[in-house]
């Protein structure tokens, strides 16, 4: 698992648009724990409405999270992952940073 990039990637399911619009893999995922993964660049195009946590390390290529500031005002979402990580992370824009600011937790290095 050392080589994997990405998670979900919904344009390699199914030959074109049509098909893949209507897939929402994972729409129900509510923990995810990420581990020792560290060419993974991306989980997955679209945001996981439910999850509740995410537990990130050794994961230091992955730079976008799938949530957006919307879901935490609708869940109580805990991520956890290094602090070097987290600094490093790509946000949409600055509210969702702020957003989910109080959710991350921080690991030991």
């Amino acid at each position: 698992c050392s080589a994997l990039e990405e998670l979900i990637h919904l344009n390699k399911l199914g030959d074109g648009q049509e098909v893949t619009k209507h897939l929402d893999p994972f729409v129900k995922l509510q923990d995810l724990y990420l581990f020792d993964l560290p060419s993974l660049k991306n989980i997955s195009g679209k945001p996981l409405p439910c999850l509740k946590s995410i537990d990130v390390r050794k994961c230091a290529e992955l730079k976008k999270l799938p949530i957006s500031s919307q879901i935490t005002k609708i869940q109580n979402l805990t991520i956890y992952g290094e602090e070097s990580w987290w600094n490093e992370l790509e946000w949409e824009d600055v509210a969702t940073r702020d957003a989910l600011l109080p959710c991350f937790r921080a690991l030991p290095n």
